[in-house]
């Protein structure tokens, strides 16, 4: 039973030179049976060795690609040449491709079909049209995610001033973070005490990212001092 297949990759003499220059990945697609020790189909999923020789019947092996390939009835079909380049040099001559299951286990993997693929110009477009509107989609999400939180965070400061009234507190301090802040630097600065940095956390963590770090441009509210400052 034979495991190889001669095959002619000239690729219908698609423009090879000008794809080659363009810089476009060959891939090798092939169709094959895989059976077990006594012949019998088999079904699963199965790690095969593909490889590549210079000439039909002898010659130097010049490429090979391991794949799990999925086997139904007996049957696959796979696509190579994306985790491994092909070489250029396959265009326009005859090689020899073969399958063989691992050292050491019985599977019989027959090759029935090989053609030489290359990206046409409208595969390349579509690619880049859905590249295109992924990211405007993720763009659309993000700006929606941003509209969201700045609401909150007007809601926020509004519910504070609130209370603050509703405690007799004509006006509330508002502190814009700046670049090289931290909560210790920011208590240092308004109460003269770094370690009266957790005031600021409890009136602010809301709106505080995970791990309590402030950003740039971020608006805090400054809480009067619920704890006594170390003598």
């Amino acid at each position: 039973m034979k495991r190889a297949l001669s095959i002619s990759l000239l690729a219908c003499a698609l423009a090879s030179s000008a794809w080659a220059a363009a810089g476009a990945r060959l891939t090798l697609h092939l169709d094959g049976r895989l059976l077990d020790a006594g012949g019998g189909p088999m079904d699963g999923t199965y790690l095969l060795d593909f490889r590549v020789f210079v000439a039909p019947q002898e010659g130097s092996e010049i490429w090979r690609e391991s794949q799990y390939v999925l086997v139904k009835e007996g049957f696959f079909a796979v696509e190579l040449g994306l985790a491994s380049p092909l070489p250029e040099r396959l265009l326009g001559e005859v090689y020899r491709v073969e399958a063989h299951a691992p050292a050491g286990l019985p599977w019989k993997p027959v090759l029935s079909f090989a053609r030489l693929k290359l990206p046409s110009s409208d595969q390349k477009i579509r690619r880049l049209e859905e590249n295109i509107d992924y990211f405007k989609r993720s763009a659309e999400r993000a700006k929606k995610e941003v509209e969201q939180f700045r609401s909150r965070v007007q809601a926020l400061e509004k519910a504070v001033q609130e209370s603050r009234a509703d405690e007799g507190e004509t006006s509330v301090r508002i502190y814009e973070v700046r670049p090289g802040d931290t909560l210790r630097s920011i208590a240092g600065k308004l109460y003269g005490d770094e370690e009266l940095w957790s005031d600021l956390y409890e009136e602010n963590h809301d709106r505080l990212q995970r791990g309590g770090d402030p950003v740039p441009g971020q608006r805090l509210v400054v809480p009067k001092i619920r704890q006594a400052a170390k003598p």
